[in-house]
């Protein structure tokens, strides 16, 4: 059974070595994580995680949400986010979490499990990596390591 503790490790791990594995690979990674939080329906964007030498999260925080207080900056604080998190996602706030050896992998996954549970998520398992975030053009990939489901 899944936990808030295992959401938190099962990430730590996988974070913190993605930016070294994608400067490593040349390649970027892009996944969305999902989750029916609390007044909205089906599965909406919680997280965008791209990673393309550099750790960046954005996030589409729930209305009502103070994402501040959580430990995020407004998009607009964080201008050179924009390349890896598009616009058009429209993430309300974001996280430049650092390089390859730069990364806190722990408060990372940590500030995943805040925003998850001050969203009202519910249980752990209802995270999941979107469908989408297993294609790394040219290729098909399975994150293992970060413990979601996909869909």
């Amino acid at each position: 059974m899944w936990s808030w503790k295992a959401l938190s490790d099962a990430p730590a791990g996988f974070l913190g070595t993605l930016p070294a594995e994608s400067a490593a690979l040349g390649l970027r990674f892009s996944m969305p994580l999902c989750g029916p939080a609390k007044g909205t329906t089906g599965e909406p964007m919680l997280f965008h995680v791209e990673c393309d030498g550099r750790l960046h999260i954005g996030g589409c925080a729930p209305d009502g949400m103070d994402a501040a207080a959580l430990g995020r900056q407004p998009a607009a604080a964080l201008p050179h986010t924009h390349d890896f998190v598009r616009d058009s996602d429209a993430p309300r706030w974001r996280v430049d979490a650092g390089g390859p050896g730069e990364v806190d992998a722990s408060a990372v996954a940590e500030l995943l499990v805040r925003t998850a549970r001050a969203a009202d998520l519910g249980d752990p398992p209802s995270l999941v990596l979107g469908g989408e975030g297993e294609w790394t053009d040219p290729y098909e990939v399975k994150f293992y390591g970060l413990g979601l489901r996909s869909g």
